[in-house]
């Protein structure tokens, strides 16, 4: 869909097009990924990926300079956010003092984004802490613009702004990670979060990004199956295996990471080792080790009681 909060639909209208060079069977095609509003007729030809991103980061920023609506600013920053660097980043100062508290939050994440200062994280931290104790499970909440009701579940909101809390897309964004592991924590170990957001925001980042700290809360949430939702979770065995391989890498085990029909074969000897390097480690007591359910014939159908 053309981003008309960005730029208008019609001819004339500057932009810069972020196309997909590999689309098709023939792998020549062109694929729209993103449109860019732009303030100069002509742009320099790019280096490369990086000095792409900073040609276009310098026109949204040329934008937003110039826009007084509270509305396409917070737009432009959150489109601009992901590729400034830490200069680029001060342009988004000005914005944390904005009488508009989604605005704010564009801006803050940004700037933790391209800073991982620790002032910006612990702002963020507290601002996400608020948001999760005034929202409740059937919480709506008034949407950016101030119409009330944008959505019964607004965590999908929250965290389009902070756009950062989730992990899995490569070893370098994994290790940049590392930069927001007390917001992970909080997320992870708020249970007055949904079920599935607190997995992809809080529980499933500290399997790409914990350390010695987060492995007994690991251990201990793939045991807990009683809410539907954790039901729901762990019934993927890409879901319990990155459990396994997420204690297996804080404790250095280099299990193997199996493709389904070998984990389902091994995932009860994977468990006794993450168990007993647990113990080894002195993170639990013999006494608190579980017993990973046994998972019935035809995989993930269905899951046994513990």
């Amino acid at each position: 869909m053309w981003p008309e909060e960005l730029l208008a639909f019609r001819e004339g209208t500057r932009c810069a097009l972020v196309l997909r060079t590999d689309w098709g069977e023939k792998r020549d095609g062109f694929y729209l990924c993103s449109v860019v509003p732009v303030s100069n007729t002509a742009l320099r030809a790019a280096k490369d990926g990086e000095d792409a991103k900073s040609i276009l980061a310098a026109e949204i920023l040329l934008e937003l300079k110039k826009e007084t609506s509270a509305k396409r600013q917070r737009h432009l920053i959150l489109q601009v956010a992901p590729i400034l660097d830490r200069e680029a980043a001060k342009a988004l100062l000005p914005f944390l003092k904005s009488d508009d508290a989604w605005l704010r939050r564009a801006a803050l994440a940004g700037l933790v984004w391209a800073t991982k200062e620790a002032d910006y994280l612990t702002m963020a931290r507290e601002d996400i802490e608020r948001f999760i104790k005034a929202t409740g499970d059937a919480t709506t909440v008034n949407d950016p613009e101030g119409r009330h009701g944008y959505a019964l579940a607004p965590y999908p909101l929250l965290f389009s702004h902070y756009f950062f809390l989730e992990v899995g897309w490569s070893r370098e964004e994994d290790a940049a990670a590392s930069a927001y592991l007390p917001l992970f924590r909080l997320v992870a170990h708020s249970k007055g979060v949904p079920g599935w957001v607190r997995w992809q925001h809080g529980v499933k980042p500290l399997c790409r990004a914990g350390t010695r700290e987060d492995a007994k809360f690991l251990y201990e949430y793939c045991q807990d199956r009683t809410s539907r939702e954790k039901k729901d979770i762990f019934r993927s065995s890409f879901n319990r295996q990155a459990i396994i391989m997420a204690i297996s890498r804080i404790f250095g085990l280099k299990l193997p990471n199996w493709a389904e029909p070998s984990f389902l074969a091994k995932e009860q000897e994977q468990h006794g080792q993450v168990s007993n390097a647990l113990v080894k480690e002195g993170i639990i007591t013999e006494g608190q080790v579980h017993s990973h359910p046994e998972q019935p014939t035809g995989g993930d159908a269905q899951d046994r009681a513990p």
